[in-house]
């Protein structure tokens, strides 16, 4: 296993807060397109594709925008975006007991 990859990924939502400075930050240094940006593992870890398109629907956000480009409140509600459809797709992946 390389431990040098697994050092390079970004923090997971469910290790704690991910401080939305830390966030607006990382977005506002991207050139990308805030879709692509989100798919970035060393941004936030776990985003894939069809989370990343979820979340940026909920939040009423064009995954071409550049990343660069969110204002302050769109990235509040993408970032609470994430966690609902991470949150969501994990509870639904629960096994039922």
């Amino acid at each position: 296993m390389d431990t040098r990859a697994i050092e390079k990924l970004g923090q997971s939502l469910w290790e704690g807060v991910l401080p939305v400075e830390y966030f607006t930050q990382a977005l506002r240094r991207s050139t990308q397109a805030v879709k692509v940006k989100l798919l970035d593992q060393c941004l936030v870890a776990g985003i894939g594709n069809i989370y990343a398109s979820e979340a940026l629907f909920r939040a009423g956000i064009s995954p071409k925008l550049p990343a660069r480009r969110l204002k302050e409140d769109q990235i509040a509600r993408l970032l609470r975006a994430i966690r609902q459809t991470l949150a969501e797709a994990i509870g639904w992946a629960a096994p039922s007991r």
